[in-house]
């Protein structure tokens, strides 16, 4: 079953037109690729025949790039919740293909209000955008008003999120889901004149705290200070 699973995606994946490489060498944990836009913090899977097919072997993020050769950091690759399907452990090997940032073109906006929210979708056309709202949705069933990277992060694997657009004072964040690198900045000084939405902005009711997360806190105060946290310049 996992591998009928891992054998659709990466069909899916490659049908989707992202960057594709060769891997060059394999040493421990690392591989060697070539791949002409590689830039430190992008996540990337690994691909190897298998049965006539092409079946994803490990989840990596780019450590280093120079020209058109890549450094990449992997682990077995980690896609689904439920760990009692069976698994697949597959070498990587000189010859296999890499994806980079397979689900990059889809993208999550998060933004202090609708106002903002629609001047993301505008400036980022290039992007496939999944609403936040769907977000908002698993904040609520788990109670948690003051999303963190983790909450995040499992929002963008449960949904095939690549990408997370945070709107901040200064501009857009372009954040890589999985590795949660920030790959690119726009400046946007368009000021804020409403109140702005939080957690974000999305259409549905307060996300209430849970009754056994005492200590825990009960909502995000400051949009600005609390999203600045997960974002940097420096890349």
């Amino acid at each position: 079953m996992r591998v009928f699973a891992l054998f659709s995606l990466a069909a899916t994946l490659l049908l989707a037109g992202p960057e594709t490489g060769e891997v060059t060498a394999v040493t421990d944990e690392h591989i060697q690729a070539r791949l002409a836009n590689a830039q430190p913090g992008m996540s990337a899977i690994t691909l190897r025949d298998y049965e006539g097919g092409e079946i994803i072997t490990r989840q990596c993020v780019v450590t280093e790039a120079s020209g058109d050769e890549a450094t990449l950091r992997c682990e077995p690759f980690e896609l689904f919740e439920q760990r009692a399907l069976p698994n697949i452990r597959l070498s990587v090997e000189p010859g296999d293909r890499v994806i980079l940032r397979p689900l990059g073109q889809s993208a999550t906006v998060i933004a202090p209000s609708a106002t903002r929210y629609v001047r993301v979708l505008d400036r980022f056309s290039e992007y496939r955008f999944v609403h936040p709202d769907l977000f908002a949705a698993q904040l609520r069933r788990s109670k948690t008003p003051v999303p963190e990277q983790k909450h995040m992060q499992r929002f963008c694997d449960r949904q095939m999120v690549g990408t997370l657009i945070f709107a901040l004072k200064d501009g857009d964040y372009v954040v890589d889901c999985q590795s949660f690198a920030t790959l690119a900045f726009r400046a946007d000084a368009a000021s804020q004149t409403s109140e702005p939405t939080l957690p974000f902005f999305n259409r549905l009711e307060t996300i209430k705290r849970g009754f056994f997360s005492w200590g825990k806190p009960r909502k995000v105060d400051d949009f600005e200070r609390h999203y600045r946290d997960f974002v940097t310049k420096d890349f």
